[in-house]
């Protein structure tokens, strides 16, 4: 029997620890070592899950209640609070590859959009508690309140963060985004509120309806018309055949993009004029930094802070006032007798396009009797400007000079005016004798009027206006003996031929007057 050696025993001691290869030891400190990405994405659903449980419980409360008033919004916070947690999903990456593959751009925006819905709605519901006397709803508001600025907090920047530090990438995370968006939540803060001016006509262009609805109701709520247009040809055709005072833009949109609207707006002249605010998701820096450059007035970051919603649109809305205050006024008179309504609507919406076009240089400020507060008590003429007082004079004839005058309202030598239309025509004449104001322009219909014979007093009645009108036309318009005319009139037989002549005409004469005046 060998005996065998105290150093070959292979009982150890008690004391001594068993040996570990390196490989295990090294998977071991790595299931040990904190996963930074792991851990944001346990964050920012934390913040999700208070959101969506404790809208559910003020849903469960209140429906209880029948409170349905809050109901619509509640349920919008939980459906904005599923995209998050999707949004956060995006997340769950296994290697430094995947990683790379996410477009953090777009997770950013995304969380921020949904924020902005949850902030938004969360406001309004507390607005609606307050009036109605349902205090006992404002803690559970407010938690959710919290969460949505606590997931902001945690996402702000963090992304980049965790994803270089879970897969060590070679790409360090974007500081300088990151600064970024923090110099532009703080612009602006501290900017006293311009007082809002008489409300206004506000396009909202953007494709996601939780903002548009939002936007809609906080600038209903602040006094605003508000027009929707959920992508960029809508929003372009909306711009082009409505009156509006600003439009807020999304950069971010299928199809046309905020910078594609926005360049074709500042291209049109009829458009150009409008104050364009962009919306934008606070790390789309130089997206606002180039919108700006393009010709944008000022951006919104989402999500919309109600004091800077007020104070931007509000800034905006008064430095475009102003310009228009400051701009050039040109007074256009529009005389006309009963027979030419249709061309009377012509010339009103040339002088509204040509405002539109112009609107930036000068003021255009029709005269038009049907557009006066015109009184009982007192004569037409005594209530509308002036032609004398106008720079513009616009006279559209047919085959009518029209009705004759009250007895008191003459000439200097005691004669009576034949209609108003005379006594327009002559009171533009007298202003420009005196001072070369207003510049007169006179249409003359030549298409033969369709006349009823089966009425014989109408029928001379028209023949006499007929008459009279051709008596205007001699004494102003023809010299002595068929020698020709002292004085140039333009001619037209369809509507559409007064449209296009009386734009040019208007568009050179306000074009001089701005010459002039530079």
């Amino acid at each position: 029997m060998t005996q065998l050696d105290d150093s070959t025993d292979s009982t150890p001691d008690c004391d001594s620890t068993v040996a570990v290869p390196e490989s295990v030891a090294a998977r071991r400190a790595d299931r040990l070592k904190p996963d930074p990405l792991k851990q944001l994405r346990h964050d920012l659903r934390t913040s999700v899950v208070h959101i969506l449980g404790y809208s559910e419980l003020l849903e469960e409360d209140t429906t209880d209640r029948g409170l349905d008033a809050f109901i619509p919004d509640l349920r919008k916070i939980q459906v904005s609070g599923k995209d998050l947690l999707d949004v956060i999903d995006e997340l769950r990456v296994a290697t430094a590859e995947e990683a790379h593959r996410l477009d953090l751009d777009r997770l950013h925006y995304d969380l921020r959009t949904g924020l902005s819905q949850v902030a938004g709605f969360t406001e309004m519901l507390v607005e609606l508690a307050e009036e109605g006397g349902h205090t006992e709803m404002l803690s559970d508001l407010g938690r959710i309140s919290d969460a949505a600025r606590l997931l902001l907090t945690r996402s702000e920047g963090s992304l980049e963060t965790a994803i270089h530090e879970a897969f060590e990438t070679s790409e360090p995370p974007r500081q300088a985004t990151a600064e970024a968006r923090a110099s532009l939540r703080t612009a602006g803060s501290a900017a006293a509120l311009p007082a809002l001016a008489d409300g206004g006509r506000l396009l909202v262009v953007d494709d996601d309806d939780g903002n548009r609805d939002l936007l809609r109701r906080r600038l209903g709520v602040l006094g605003f018309e508000v027009r929707l247009a959920e992508n960029g040809e809508e929003g372009l055709a909306a711009a082009a055949s409505e009156r509006l005072d600003l439009i807020l833009l999304d950069i971010l949109m299928p199809g046309l993009d905020g910078y594609e609207v926005l360049r074709r707006l500042k291209r049109d002249k009829g458009l150009r004029h409008i104050p364009v605010i962009m919306l934008s998701a606070l790390d789309e820096v130089d997206s606002v930094v180039q919108c700006l450059l393009m010709g944008a007035d000022d951006y919104l970051a989402k999500p919309f802070n109600p004091v800077l919603l007020r104070t931007r649109v509000g800034a905006c809305l008064e430095k475009h006032r102003l310009r228009q205050r400051l701009a050039r006024k040109v007074r256009i008179f529009v005389s006309s007798p009963g027979d030419v309504d249709e061309e009377r609507q012509i010339a009103q919406q040339v002088i509204q396009g040509l405002s539109l076009e112009l609107g930036s240089e000068v003021s255009l400020e029709p005269v038009f009797w049907e557009a006066e507060p015109l009184l009982a008590t007192e004569t037409f003429q005594s209530q509308i400007v002036t032609p004398a007082d106008c720079q513009i004079f616009v006279c559209i004839l047919w085959s009518r000079l029209g009705t004759r005058l009250p007895p008191h309202i003459t000439r200097p030598d005691g004669s009576r005016y034949d209609s108003g239309t005379q006594f327009e025509f002559e009171k533009a004449v007298e202003g420009f004798r005196r001072s070369g104001y207003p510049k007169i322009l006179v249409y003359r219909k030549t298409a033969e009027p369709k006349v009823s014979l089966g009425d014989r007093q109408e029928l001379l009645y028209r023949l006499g206006q007929k008459e009279a009108l051709d008596g205007f036309v001699r004494q102003w318009f023809e010299a002595p003996e068929d020698e020709g005319f002292v004085a140039a009139f333009h001619g037209f037989e369809q509507p559409a031929e007064l449209r296009d002549r009386l734009a040019i005409h208007l568009r050179k004469l306000i074009l001089k007057e701005l010459e002039g005046s530079r």
